[in-house]
């Protein structure tokens, strides 16, 4: 493998020795085999090393052998190996050889523990392969002080004997921030093994480590581009969904099957692959996900595609504001849907989609998903992607609103549940909302974030009418608008069509803790004015796209 300067030093009469590595197997015979790596070039006092064919048996060195269940090879495998984030201590791992030091720290680039590798000491893990197939190794790792002494993560291939046959080459490691550091290889025709192996002549730190098929057939170029989009890969993390922030981030199954969770300052990136890169740069997409969110600190569902439009579909935004979420009960979900133009020219590595939260309460995450999508301009009058009448475009025509072709099927309801209203009307007073008496005061919620703290607060009702409306492509999602988004609706009725001309239609504004602004559908001289919370209003849901 290699043959660095400390550890030449160590050797007696200054005698080049071969570094040892030992494989944990059990295939009825045990076999372990050394490597050897040359030519250390040290340029501006940092260590270039090559690996090279190691020398085998006369070198073998089995004192700090232990054998472990032998390694099956799996063909759909995400990551083959066990425990790479270390959350169960050092299941799955060995030291290389008996004098090896190794220990479990709170000191994670994700999740909990990472694993500390003492200087001149090396960890590793074996795993069952398919030959003819490249392989990419991924692990996070940094050192623990500032030595510029030897450290490298690497592969080495096997026959079905555990003979050695080859590795590419090493991943040297420097510098003492966390940093995902990649080895790829490909397997030889009779190769059956593989080991994977980290080692350091300075004191370091490695964690979240996959081992995978790199060469998998691309994901489509048409519907959903993400990859492992519904979270059903991985073990405490989702394959493919790395933290990019060190806060508390954990794949779960809850009530929504298989979702993300992310706290305390996480956030999430996705990095799409160059051929989705490729699908993406230059068209419309559409980034979409499910959610629930009780939390009132920073949260974010994002993407750095290219600006994005806000949930108005009207304002360019880099990433959706706080207020976006919250409110949401935990047994419930909303979805968001994010709009945007790619760049030109996307960078591999440096592009993802994310998902965030700096709150202790965590943002839960489930299916989500990236398309292309048409770039269609839409006219006022048109049908819209959800199949309701479109009453609001951009001046690009490519977002807006639509409304739904008729009103929610009840004839209409309350604010809120009847038993809130009549015994407890103070529940009514929506927490998180600001109370609107004057009609010239623009509301700054949007129709989306109030929708979602009303249902927060009441299982029936106006808002929850709103969202649960089934529009024309079988869709619901829909929401209340608030006085702005309701007003123009107001001034399209005859577009839209469909309206009750003798009745008022509810807002998601409130007037006060008792009213909320409604608007009457009665002819050109009607306005926004207040109705009584205990007054039922028609219903009429709107979406963005």
């Amino acid at each position: 493998m290699y043959r660095s300067n400390s550890y030449k030093l160590e050797q007696t009469n200054a005698r080049a020795k071969n570094y040892h590595h030992y494989l944990i197997i059990s295939v009825g015979l045990a076999f372990i085999s050394a490597c050897d790596s040359q030519g250390i070039e040290v340029v501006n006092n940092t260590h270039s090393v090559t690996a090279t064919s190691p020398d085998m048996p006369s070198q073998l060195d089995i004192s700090g052998l232990i054998t472990t269940k032998a390694a099956t090879a799996r063909a759909d495998a995400n990551n083959l190996l066990s425990n790479g984030s270390f959350e169960d201590g050092l299941h799955g791992w060995q030291a290389c050889n008996a004098k090896s030091k190794l220990k479990i720290k709170r000191k994670a680039s994700n999740g909990h523990n990472a694993v500390q590798v003492s200087a001149g000491n090396c960890i590793q893990q074996g795993a069952g392969i398919q030959p003819n197939t490249t392989y990419e190794l991924q692990c996070d790792a940094k050192l623990q002080s500032n030595k510029n002494d030897w450290t490298g993560l690497g592969i080495s291939f096997y026959d079905e004997f555990w003979n050695y046959l080859s590795e590419p080459e090493a991943s040297v490691v420097s510098g003492r921030n966390y940093k995902e550091y990649t080895v790829t290889g490909s397997a030889p025709e009779n190769a059956k093994n593989v080991a994977v192996w980290f080692y350091t002549e300075n004191k370091a730190l490695l964690d979240n480590c996959a081992l995978s098929i790199a060469d998998a057939p691309p994901p489509p170029v048409s519907g959903n581009l993400l990859f492992n989009s519904e979270f059903i890969e991985g073990t405490d993390t989702a394959t493919g969904w790395r933290d990019a922030c060190n806060g508390e981030y954990r794949r779960t199954n809850s009530l929504f099957n298989e979702t993300i969770y992310v706290a305390n300052g996480a956030c999430v990136h996705h990095r799409p692959g160059a051929e989705v890169l490729a699908a993406l740069q230059g068209n419309y997409f559409a980034y979409s996900c499910e959610y629930t969110y009780s939390g009132s600190a920073y949260a974010s569902i994002a993407t750095n595609l290219t600006t994005l439009r806000d949930e108005t579909g009207q304002n360019d935004v880099a990433i959706l504001p706080q207020t976006y979420f919250g409110g949401i009960p935990s047994f419930q979900i909303e979805t968001v849907t994010l709009y945007g133009k790619a760049k030109d020219y996307l960078e591999p590595g440096n592009t993802f989609v994310s998902i965030g939260s700096q709150d202790s309460l965590g943002l839960t995450v489930l299916n989500c998903s990236l398309e292309v999508v048409s770039g269609q301009q839409y006219s006022i009058g048109d049908t819209g992607p959800a199949g309701g009448i479109v009453f609001s475009v951009t001046e690009d025509g490519m977002h807006g609103l639509e409304a739904a072709p008729t009103d929610s099927p009840q004839s209409g309801g309350r604010w809120c549940n009847d038993n809130i209203l009549n015994n407890s009307p103070e529940l009514a007073d929506i927490e998180g909302m600001d109370n609107i008496s004057d009609p010239a005061i623009a509301d700054s919620r949007s129709g989306i974030y109030n929708t979602s703290r009303i249902n927060a607060r009441c299982t029936e009702g106006v808002a929850r009418l709103a969202s649960d409306f089934v529009w024309p492509n079988g869709d619901t999602g829909g929401y209340l608008p608030n006085k702005e988004e309701l007003k123009l609706l107001y001034n399209q009725r005859n577009v839209v069509g469909g309206f009750a001309p003798s009745d008022w239609y509810a807002s998601s504004t409130e007037y006060s803790a008792s009213a909320l602004w409604v608007h009457p559908f009665l002819g050109d001289d009607n306005s926004l004015q207040p109705a009584a919370k205990q007054a039922f209003s028609r219903v009429r849901s709107i979406r963005t796209f």
